[in-house]
C-alpha cells in the first residue's frame, strides 16, 4: 500500500544526498547557524548515508525503517531551526543557498517519516518493488523535479529579470 510513496521518497533521499556530497558547505553553514560545531565534510559524510540508506531502501525493510528515522531527525532538525528562528540561507538538504528550513520542508520530512516506517512496518512480504511500481515512482519523482526546477529557477532559466 504504501510502497510507490516510500520508492519516491527513497528516490528523494538519494537526490538529496547526491546535493550534499556535490556540495557539502551548505550543511556545515546550516550546523555553525544552529551554534553546532561546523565539521568538516559532514555534509559528504551525511550525503554518503542517505544515498547508501536511500538505496538499501528498495531491497531491504530495515533499511526502510531506517529511512523512516532519517527523515524524522531531518524534521526534527527543521523543527529546531524554525523554533529558534536562525535566519539560515539553507537548512543544507539541497545543497543550495535558496532552500531555507520551512514548515512546508517540515510537513514533508514528516511525511516521508510515517510513509517509510509504514511501509516497513508493512513487511518484507508487502515492499516487493515489480517494474511498475518503480515505474510510477520514477515518472512522480520526474514530475515533482520539474515543478519544483519551474518554482524555484523557472523565472532565471526563462531570462526573465527582476526589475
Amino acid at each position: 500500500m504504501f510502497a510507490t510513496a516510500a520508492v519516491i521518497f527513497s528516490l528523494l533521499l538519494i537526490i538529496t544526498g547526491v546535493a550534499k556530497i556535490v556540495s557539502p558547505h551548505d550543511v556545515e553553514k546550516a550546523l555553525g547557524g544552529l551554534g553546532l560545531p561546523r565539521i568538516p565534510y559532514a555534509g559528504a559524510i551525511i550525503g554518503v548515508v542517505e544515498v547508501t540508506v536511500g538505496t538499501a531502501a528498495f531491497f531491504s525493510s530495515t533499511a526502510l525503517l531506517i529511512q523512516g528515522v532519517l527523515y524524522l531527525v531531518f524534521a526534527v532538525w527543521v523543527f529546531v531551526a524554525l523554533r529558534l528562528d536562525v535566519p539560515l540561507a539553507s537548512c543544507g538538504c539541497l545543497g543550495r543557498d535558496d532552500t531555507p528550513p520551512s514548515w512546508a520542508h517540515l510537513a514533508l520530512n514528516l511525511i516521508g517519516a510515517g510513509v517509510t516506517v509504514a511501509a516497513a512496518v508493512d513487511g518484507p512480504g508487502n515492499w516487493t518493488l515489480g517494474l511498475e511500481t518503480i515505474s510510477v515512482a520514477l515518472v512522480v519523482a520526474v514530475g515533482v523535479f520539474l515543478a519544483y526546477v519551474v518554482l524555484t529557477d523557472g523565472a532565471r532559466l526563462a531570462g526573465v529579470r527582476a526589475k
